[in-house]
Order: C-alpha cells, then sequence, then structure tokens
C-alpha cells in the first residue's frame, strides 16, 4: 500500500541498508521483507536482498516450516519455527 512512499523516502532507505551492511541483525516479514529487496513492482526499495518483487492481484496466505540453519538473535541453530507468508495485494 506505501510502496511509492516508502520508495521515495531515500534517506530511510539508505539507512536501513547501511545497517544490514554494518553487520546489525534485521529480521523482517511479509512487508518489511519486500521493503529489504532491490525492488518492489519496479520501485526502488532497500537492497538489503538481491531479490527484486512484485505484487500480484491474488493474495496468497500460508504456513512455512523453517529450521535454524545456525545460531542468530532470532534462533539457536536447529530451532524449528512455524510462520505465515503471504503474496499478493
Amino acid at each position: 500500500m506505501y510502496g511509492g512512499e516508502l520508495s521515495a523516502n531515500e534517506p530511510l532507505r539508505k539507512a536501513v541498508a547501511g545497517l544490514a551492511a554494518s553487520g546489525a541483525p534485521i529480521a523482517a516479514e511479509c512487508a518489511g521483507l519486500l521493503y529489504l529487496a532491490r525492488s518492489l513492482d519496479g520501485t526502488p526499495m532497500c537492497g538489503v536482498l538481491d531479490a527484486d518483487a512484485r505484487m500480484s492481484e491474488r493474495l496468497t496466505l500460508g504456513y512455512r516450516d523453517a529450521v535454524a540453519v545456525s545460531d542468530s538473535v532470532l534462533a539457536p541453530a536447529g530451532a524449528r519455527m512455524r510462520g505465515t507468508s503471504s503474496t499478493g495485494p
């Protein structure tokens, strides 16, 4: 919904990218994860992730299971996690 406004805030985008480049831990899901991508629907985002995202007309929700491959601020290595993911408007 606010992709244009987030893209227009270049100082914030650069600050987020700089924080990630410094090695600070960053956790994101859904819209926050899209914000970390290189672009969203062709508009620049933070560029933390080497990915280009796009929205579709269809909203898709689902559960994802994950296992931490190494220790992090979110979970120790081997921890199992479950979360939701969505794509769409």
